[in-house]
């Protein structure tokens, strides 16, 4: 790939360059898509041997912006931007690559959104070609979260708690995590509605107790209306046999009346009614 002034954008990536042939500064940039994010830079391997007097280096920065002027490029003859604040997260060269460059070295930005740049200066005025140099680094991305803890669409590190993988970098053949667990069997056993399979299960079984609830709860809810309603009916029944109010036709009920048959009008005779409005109708014949 390009080795000059482009951007690369990512949620992860894998640099490898080895052995370097190309005798010119090389310069490359990295950003995440998500502000929230941090990076990780890993040296997985590298070789910066001296030849001669030349002492290659190999640095890895992390900055916020860029300068607003661009910088003159002589091998590319044309202008190229750099970073405003560069500020060194590890520096390897031909003398301290062994002792402070060792091999899984890593190191993260201290603040979330930065970028990173890459850099390798072969310190050769005389262009060797065929150098043996070579460097092999994964950058990763992650969203730092309390210990356990992961926002959906994230996956939590074994090892490192507090890193949050985008769901993206699992199962990528790449040890994103530094400790295998994103490429672990358990977590690459597939993947069902986007989810790895682990993950879908839990979910799977989160989702049928919280439906056995409701249903648990409407239920109690149905028979206890149920009861509430039996109970209210066996109360107004006790309340029908229990009362004190002698039968309608009781000559000792207040308020009833009885007449002896032959007190009552019949045929042939004549009776006067009087209705509530205080009419008078006729007699009945």
């Amino acid at each position: 790939d390009s080795c000059y002034d482009t951007t690369r954008r990512g949620y992860g990536f894998r640099v490898t360059n080895g052995p370097i042939v190309s005798n010119v500064n090389c310069s490359m940039y990295f950003e995440t898509p998500n502000p929230e994010l941090y990076f990780v830079v890993r040296l997985n391997s590298i070789k910066l041997a001296k030849i001669g007097k030349s002492c290659p280096a190999f640095t890895v920065y992390q900055f916020s912006t860029w300068r607003e002027d661009p910088v003159p490029d002589e091998l590319r003859g044309s202008e190229v931007r750099v970073p405003a604040d560069p500020a060194a997260l590890m520096h390897c060269n031909c003398s301290n690559y062994l002792e402070k460059c060792s091999d899984l070295q890593f190191d993260e930005t201290k603040s979330p959104g930065l970028k990173i740049m890459l850099t390798y200066n072969p310190d050769d005025k005389a262009r060797t070609v065929n150098r043996k140099e070579a460097f092999d680094v994964t950058i990763s991305s992650f969203m730092r979260g309390a210990s356990f803890t992961c926002k959906e669409g994230y996956f939590l590190c074994w090892h490192y708690k507090y890193r949050c993988l985008p769901e993206s970098l699992l199962c990528d053949n790449y040890d994103n995590c530094f400790d295998n667990s994103d490429e672990f069997a358990y977590s690459c056993t597939g993947r069902i509605a986007g989810m790895i399979l682990p993950t879908f299960v839990v979910m799977l079984l989160a989702l049928i107790v919280v439906l056995a609830i409701i249903i648990w709860a409407a239920v109690v809810l149905i028979r206890r209306r149920i009861a509430n309603k039996n109970l209210a009916r066996n109360e107004w029944g006790e309340v029908i046999k229990t009362s004190d109010y002698p039968p309608a036709d009781d000559p000792g009920m207040p308020g009833s009346m009885s007449y002896p048959m032959e007190s009552l009008p019949h045929a042939g005779s004549s009776a006067v009614f009087e209705d509530i409005g205080g009419s008078t109708s006729k007699p009945m014949m």
